[in-house]
């Protein structure tokens, strides 16, 4: 058995449930149809274990997808243009465990994502 370090606290019980460190909990979403909201388009998930995630896409996603090509059609098209990228990223922030209601999708989150610089070979 491990020694704890003086002075450092135990931050991570195995008998936390808030930590809930499922790494697979993403796996199995099954994803709502996406509808126009306030700057942006709100979807839905709900997981295999019933738990419900909301999420908010920020229309400068959109942007970050390259998605000017799209840029006359209406939202919901740009999303579906992308909707594999999205929900990739959707399922990395409930894998994450974060907790916001509604988990906000900003343009960071896709600009800088390594399957967009492999062209989606991962």
């Amino acid at each position: 058995m491990k020694r704890p370090i003086p002075g450092v606290k135990n931050i991570m019980r195995r008998d936390d449930n808030a930590t809930d460190m499922h790494w697979n909990r993403h796996v199995g979403l099954t994803y709502t149809e996406p509808e126009t909201g306030e700057d942006g388009i709100d979807f839905g998930a709900v997981a295999s274990d019933g738990r419900e995630y909301r999420f908010h896409l920020e229309t400068n996603a959109l942007k970050a997808l390259n998605a000017e090509a799209f840029y006359d059609d209406d939202l919901i098209e740009r999303f579906h243009a992308h909707q594999k990228d999205i929900e990739r990223v959707a399922g990395r922030m409930v894998m994450l465990n974060v907790r916001a209601n509604p988990i906000v999708l900003k343009a960071s989150y896709f600009a800088e994502s390594p399957w967009r610089r492999l062209g989606g070979r991962i």
